[in-house]
């Protein structure tokens, strides 16, 4: 089957969107990515003719969206800008744009995590009913009493933990999960990883609406010559068992 992609990687913008990880309402950095899935075949005659006519114009892309950003009034959800990146879009790409996925990165939102939260989102063109996000809060870092040998209970260790929602509602505040996750797991031992990412997905589950939830929890400093340990857990939000 043959596939045809235009893409925009890692667009980085100021952008008044929610609030920050101190709870304040101001411009914080945004990257976007954007991935125009086309119609399949479509860059079959740009490969074979070399006219820029014949291709979908990423750079009047990048001008627009950069634009709609930038000039707007702000965003009062990411859900919002990724509804307002996937029309632009469709209206560069028009009827060679087939669905549309917009990655919207945001490494200030949730104090902890290291890597930030990215949300994914898939949208089909008006009618077709497909829309699909995903949001990932990356390398939280918490301090844990974790372990089974004598050395490791006796003080904390740096253990990281990732998290992986499929969404069916937007309205999550990760950041405050994040504080009741670090309130709970903070003052607990534990013996195995297994335990821990229990846990995560036990808290984690009440405050989450969504289809299913990943854990990754990884200990840096458990093997001498491997970067980390760790274990991964995956359950539907309502009804596995723990």
């Amino acid at each position: 089957m043959s596939t045809d992609t235009i893409l925009i990687d890692r667009l980085s913008l100021p952008c008044p969107i929610g609030l920050d990880c101190w709870g304040r309402a101001r411009s914080q950095p945004v990257v976007i990515s954007i991935y125009l899935y086309l119609v399949p075949g479509y860059l079959t005659r740009v490969g074979q003719s070399d006219n820029i006519d014949h291709t979908v114009d990423y750079s009047q892309l990048t001008k627009i969206v950069s634009g709609y950003v930038q000039e707007g009034e702000g965003f009062r959800s990411v859900g919002e800008l990724i509804d307002g990146v996937a029309t632009k879009g469709f209206e560069v790409g028009g009827e060679s744009v087939d669905k549309v996925k917009v990655l919207i990165e945001l490494p200030k939102m949730v104090q902890l995590a290291q890597g930030g939260v990215v949300v994914e989102s898939v949208v089909g063109r008006e009618g077709s009913g497909e829309k699909r996000r995903r949001v990932y809060v990356k390398d939280l870092v918490f301090g844990i009493v974790i372990g089974v040998n004598e050395a490791e209970r006796k003080e904390k260790q740096r253990v990281v933990v990732n998290i992986e929602v499929d969404e069916i509602e937007e309205g999550v505040d990760y950041n405050a999960l994040v504080r009741v996750i670090d309130q709970e797991i903070s003052q607990t031992a534990y013996l195995t990883l297994e335990k821990l990412v229990g846990e995560v997905i036990k808290i984690s589950c009440p405050h989450l609406q969504g289809s299913s939830l990943t854990v990754r929890a990884q200990k840096p400093s458990a093997l001498s010559f491997a970067q980390s340990s760790g274990v991964e857990m995956t359950r539907r939000i309502r009804g596995d068992p723990l």
